[in-house]
């Protein structure tokens, strides 16, 4: 179950099924905040809160294939090159976020409850992680 291959580099089955199910529970999650935002506040909400969510997703994805990239590199600055594209992302992230703001302001609740799904899922599966954990080693 986890942690059952021998290469330290390679991630075993379930860390792959899991990077590879959390984008698409980010839009799951997205789709229902969208749902309820489009109950509560109107179309306007709903689309703000569904692309808070594809960028969540999408982010997700970005982060995961580069890190992958760059610790699969195995150089000596390959930190430092991690640590910078991180901040790189953090500050697109607050990009997108201004311009939200500046362009329509009443919508960047819906974009964050949007957005916010990444937190969700992430907690979901730490969760999730921690279950099949405990049933393993009982």
């Amino acid at each position: 179950m986890i942690g059952q291959t021998t290469d330290p580099k390679a991630p075993d089955a379930y860390e792959a099924a899991v990077l590879r199910r959390i984008p698409l529970e980010i839009l799951i999650c997205a789709s229902l905040i969208a749902l309820a935002a489009l109950a509560w506040k109107g179309v306007g909400a709903g689309l703000f809160a569904f692309l808070g969510g594809v960028v969540a997703a999408a982010g997700f994805l970005g982060l995961e294939r580069s890190l992958r990239h760059i610790l699969d590199r195995g150089k000596k600055g390959s930190l430092r090159r991690g640590l910078l594209f991180y901040g790189l992302r953090i500050l697109l992230i607050l990009l997108a976020f201004s311009l939200i703001i500046l362009l329509s302001p009443r919508r960047v609740l819906a974009f964050a409850a949007g957005f916010s799904a990444l937190l969700a899922v992430v907690l979901f599966e730490a969760a999730r992680a921690l279950i099949l954990l405990r049933q393993w080693k009982r």
